[in-house]
């Protein structure tokens, strides 16, 4: 699976089309991921975060995610605007050719960025059950792909696929199977197995909107972690264009400038 996970999700990369015989698993992973709604403008997108403890305890952020595409990779910029205790706090993600992708995180409290690397990148996304790798997702892009057997998710029939990061991608994934659409390419499930084989989080697509284009946008989706017993939901708000105001917008600097 190419790309990064969670932003791939928030931002609705996927293909439309209909059912196509005889694909390989490589082939169905790509037609998911090989365009994104977000055209050659970029993305600006408002996203409910609500987080559930073990206990149903929740917490909301509000967050503001700018996207584009520069030359086939993604760069974002996600800053919290609510509540008033992390506003500011910003996450900026490049998207690499090469080697490890880059990761900045900002927190207001502190006056201090710092780089998300090594150990740190298998820590929690703004609190989230989600982690820094997740958004990377490097590993999965070296990853060896399987078709398992077709089955249903509700009404809609379904592509089954596993990946597995190979040796030395520093995943923390021993898998990932997902459950893509067979009508549209969108990946509405994800289970991930941690290194032991063993099931630690599951991911639900819960709704899809259309894009003005007339593509579907995935609007909402949660994540649900078998360990702990947390849950993070991720309802996007709204979405506009960026219409080409992407001038400093993606840079280290530009995270500590506030809202």
């Amino acid at each position: 699976m190419r790309k990064s996970l969670i932003l791939g999700i928030l931002l609705g990369s996927l293909m439309l089309g209909g059912e196509v015989r005889g694909l390989t698993a490589k082939q169905i992973v790509d037609k998911s991921m090989q365009h994104s709604y977000l055209g050659k403008d970029g993305s600006q997108a408002t996203v409910r975060m609500t987080l559930t403890s073990r206990r149903g305890a929740q917490r909301r952020r509000t967050l503001l995610i700018w996207s584009v595409r520069v030359a086939k990779r993604t760069r974002s910029l996600v800053r919290i605007t609510a509540p008033a205790d992390v506003r500011g706090t910003s996450f900026l993600f490049k998207e690499n050719a090469s080697g490890r992708d880059d990761m900045w995180l900002y927190i207001p409290a502190l006056k201090r960025t710092r780089r998300i690397v090594g150990k740190a990148r298998q820590g929690r996304f703004l609190g989230s059950d989600f982690t820094y790798a997740d958004l990377e997702a490097r590993g999965l892009k070296g990853a060896t792909h399987k078709r398992l057997a077709d089955s249903k998710i509700s009404r809609f029939a379904c592509y089954v696929i596993e990946a597995r990061p190979k040796a030395g991608s520093g995943s923390a994934y021993s898998r990932i199977v997902a459950w893509i659409r067979k009508d549209n390419f969108v990946a509405i499930r994800l289970k991930m197995y941690d290194k032991r084989g063993k099931l630690t989080k599951k991911l639900f697509v819960r709704r899809l909107g259309r894009s003005r284009s007339g593509q579907p946008v995935i609007k909402e989706t949660r994540m649900v972690s078998q360990q702990s017993g947390t849950s993070t939901l991720l309802r996007v708000l709204t979405t506009k264009s960026l219409a080409g105001r992407t001038s400093g917008l993606f840079t280290v600097r530009n995270l500590a400038r506030g809202l």
